[in-house]
């Protein structure tokens, strides 16, 4: 897609959608973390996730919370909710801020020994807004079939994707891995008034 292409879907209130799309172009993979930015995007992932319904909630690379303060709004009272982030100081910050969630400092390549450690053996909604473009290779392939093998059969994984990074060859070759590894991988349409502009990936076994 040309910025020319983007050009025709400028109005007075795409013009800070347009720049972030056009600078995607130009730098692909400078983009840093993929952080729900509105909580119109965050409550989507919420809700496609099936928050509400589930026993066992799974949050990779949570950041500073903006995803988890949708989960704990709308999770069943009784419900675990788990999160893994790389970084202590946003980690810190989270178990400071939600002292009911679980906070754990590490890789989410690591998911089912912290899981397990904490007597879950399968998560029913598994929610992730980390920067996949930006991971290599190995290590996207490893949290992912972490993912695949403890979700249980009835449960979902959500996550997003920078809108224009789909485009380029890592995208196209996430998509793949995520159709490798589940059933069914189903997209939303894009929110382009979240900044960075970007889309839901749904999936299940």
């Amino acid at each position: 897609m040309s910025e020319s292409e983007f050009a025709t879907m400028t109005t007075p209130g795409h013009s800070a959608t347009l720049k972030f799309l056009a600078g995607i172009l130009q730098s692909p993979f400078a983009t840093g973390a993929i952080a729900p930015s509105s909580r119109r995007l965050a409550r989507r992932i919420v809700r496609a996730s099936k928050v509400d319904q589930a026993s066992a909630i799974l949050e990779l690379g949570p950041g500073t919370g903006a995803l988890t303060r949708e989960i704990m709004h709308f999770k069943r009272v009784d419900a675990t909710v788990l999160a893994i982030e790389r970084r202590p100081d946003f980690a810190d910050q989270l178990a400071r801020q939600f002292p009911d969630v679980h906070v754990v400092k590490d890789c989410a390549s690591r998911l089912r020994h912290h899981c397990q450690q904490r007597g879950l053996e399968g998560a029913d909604s598994i929610v992730s807004a980390l920067p996949w473009s930006n991971l290599p290779i190995d290590l996207q392939e490893r949290i992912l079939r972490e993912v695949s093998e403890f979700l249980r059969e009835d449960g979902v994984f959500v996550t997003i994707s920078c809108f224009g990074l789909h485009l380029m060859p890592r995208g196209r070759r996430f998509r793949r891995l995520l159709e490798s590894l589940f059933s069914s991988v189903e997209r939303s349409d894009f929110i382009l008034r979240n900044v960075p502009p970007a889309f839901i990936y749904r999936c299940s076994k």
